[in-house]
């Protein structure tokens, strides 16, 4: 899965828009570093990462809102809204902003599973009710 994104998003650092190119580059960095479960011998090693990992991802996040008001100077206006959405929504997944995470997905399998990923990776069979 996070494989096909950054492979799009390796596209987009081709784009003439330094900007995007910058987003992009930042969106690829947090997505090849997502601690992956079943690399950790340890649960609490995996945690522990994780919780590293959530930290950049929110200092990542604040670094592109920052960007993504350079984007309309360099597209114009109807382009940088474009871009700025798909960028925002994605760097809003890797935070684990519920919200969004409900508004993208289709039905509640993709709904599950993007909340395993990205709301709650800890989570555990037992916590469910």
């Amino acid at each position: 899965m996070l494989v096909s994104v950054t492979a799009l998003l390796a596209l987009v650092k081709t784009h003439p828009s330094s900007t995007l190119q910058h987003l992009a580059t930042i969106a690829i960095d947090q997505l090849e570093s997502f601690p992956r479960s079943t690399k950790f011998a340890a649960e609490s090693r995996f945690l522990s990462t994780l919780s590293s990992w959530s930290v950049k991802a929110k200092a990542a996040s604040r670094r592109a809102d920052e960007l993504l008001g350079q984007l309309e100077r360099e597209l114009g206006p109807d382009q940088a809204e474009d871009w700025a959405m798909g960028f925002k929504g994605l760097f809003e997944l890797m935070e684990g902003k519920e919200a969004r995470v409900l508004e993208v997905t289709e039905d509640w399998r993709e709904a599950l599973g993007a909340w395993g990923v990205w709301v709650n990776p800890a989570g555990r069979r037992e916590d469910l009710p």
